[in-house]
């Protein structure tokens, strides 16, 4: 049936492999299966409800269903009356190989819904306390306090979205999870934020503090700074603090940051932390403004 009447028409004749093989393959499954990967790698930063992510994960599994059981039964019936089923064999390896992306894409969503409990990053200086992070809006501040937490990118954007007049984001963190640090990062940079510390900004929390366009501290603000270590006692097979380590302090002296205050950073115990004079970090160019404001 090559021009069916109505879609619930359309969704039978494939299920029973009453349709042509352009239908059947690169339709249903070939086409389909790459709009269907698109989307689900689009909703990737979002931190989405976890009856959300069972549902679309739900749906995706009933679309490979149909999708597989409707490619099957329409080879068979081209094998019945041609004996040609190469395309099919095509088509049920694209629906493996998509098989593969989808879970590793639906697992990712999985990690970053409440469906997930919150994991320790396993590259970490210190052990931050459990607190919870807090987004308000003041004027054209946006305050941040509290730990890193993995999705807090997600907040961020969706708080700089509604309030497009936000042009500094204020720190107050002891730290947290580094890669969720990195992220937090590079939106800063791609935003154009200004940053600034009228507290404390510790461990990851400087990594986004320096990707400020401008970066100041307020009279009684301070940065925290030292070197990476595993949480896990037993190692991480693909994880080295040294080169981690490494990593980011490339990244601080790409910001400007003087390297002569970056050697001394590694020399600081994970157990530990160096908090600069404002002379030092003005002078390293850690931080781009004077303390000239009390909050």
């Amino acid at each position: 049936m090559s021009n069916p009447a109505t879609l619930s028409t359309y969704l039978r004749a494939h299920w029973r492999g009453a349709l042509t093989a352009r239908q059947s393959l690169w339709l249903n499954v070939v086409a389909l299966r790459i709009v269907i990967i698109m989307l689900a790698w689009g909703l990737l930063p979002l931190p989405l409800p976890s009856l959300v992510v069972l549902g679309l994960i739900g749906a995706d599994i009933a679309l490979y269903t149909w999708q597989t059981v409707g490619l099957v039964r329409h080879g068979d019936r081209r094998a019945r009356s041609f004996g040609a089923t190469g395309h099919v064999w095509a088509g049920l390896l694209a629906l493996l190989v998509a098989l593969f992306l989808s879970l590793s894409i639906w697992w990712m969503l999985v990690l970053h819904s409440r469906l997930s409990p919150p994991r320790p990053d396993p590259l970490a200086g210190r052990v931050v306390p459990d607190e919870d992070l807090v987004l308000t809006i003041s004027g054209q501040d946006l305050h941040l306090d509290g730990v890193i937490p993995i999705g807090i990118t997600a907040q961020v954007a969706a708080r700089l979205k509604a309030h497009p007049e936000v042009t500094t984001l204020v720190l107050n963190s002891p730290g947290g999870q580094v890669q969720a640090a990195r992220t937090l990062a590079r939106l800063v940079l791609q935003t154009g934020l200004n940053t600034r510390v009228v507290r404390t900004c510790s461990s990851a929390c400087t990594l986004v503090f320096v990707a400020g366009k401008n970066r100041t501290l307020g009279l009684e603000g301070r940065l925290g700074f030292h070197s990476y270590a595993l949480l896990i006692p037993s190692g991480h097979p693909n994880i080295d603090p040294a080169e981690e380590m490494q990593r980011d302090l490339a990244y601080l002296q790409a910001r400007g940051v003087a390297p002569d205050f970056l050697v001394r950073v590694p020399e600081v115990a994970p157990d530990e932390m160096w908090f600069p004079s404002l002379r030092e970090l003005m002078q390293a160019h850690v931080v781009t403004g004077p303390s000239h404001f009390s909050q």
